[in-house]
């Protein structure tokens, strides 16, 4: 009679153990799917930045890329920038183009670049600047090609100070 009771006493304990909380395993999953949501939050809401800064980083590095390939190969390069991106020229043939999303823009009073391999070792006829606008989060990056040295430098720039100048540049477009 005694081990009867003993197991039902046991039973009764085993069930109201779990009833009254959550296991370890159960707190474990809990809390794992929540930092699966953050997560994915967190992607979500970072991905324009990074869609912005890779379009200033490509933008900077073609810019690099075909200043150096001027001088080297004595060939003369055209960039062509458009409103979503840019095409690189080689004597009239296309060589490669960029195309970014539709609220990136690729600003310049210039319609286009061109780099001489005859004038200053590859750089363009004169130093030019360039904008980068990300109209969605209203972001702005002035990328600059000096003219003596040939670097290709950029800035952040405040779009709110620059709006008019901005503003003026895409209904050009």
């Amino acid at each position: 009679m005694k081990k009867i009771l003993d197991d039902n006493i046991k039973k009764d304990i085993g069930e109201n153990i779990k009833r009254k909380g959550f296991g370890t395993l159960e707190i474990i999953v809990a809390v794992s799917l929540i930092a699966i949501i953050f997560s994915i939050a967190y992607l979500g809401i970072n991905f324009d930045s990074k869609e912005f800064q890779t379009a200033v980083f490509e933008t900077k590095s073609d810019l690099r890329e075909y200043l150096i390939k001027s001088s080297d190969e004595y060939y003369k390069y055209s960039i062509l920038l458009m409103r979503n991106g840019y095409e690189i020229y080689q004597k009239n043939k296309l060589v490669r183009e960029k195309k970014f999303p539709l609220n990136i823009y690729i600003l310049s009073g210039e319609r286009s670049i061109n780099y001489n391999s005859t004038s200053r070792f590859g750089a363009p006829d004169r130093g030019f600047t360039i904008y980068v606008f990300d109209e969605k989060n209203k972001k702005l990056e002035r990328i600059t090609m000096m003219l003596g040295s040939g670097r290709v430098v950029s800035y952040e720039e405040d779009y709110l100070e620059k709006k008019a100048v901005i503003d003026g540049l895409i209904s050009r477009l």
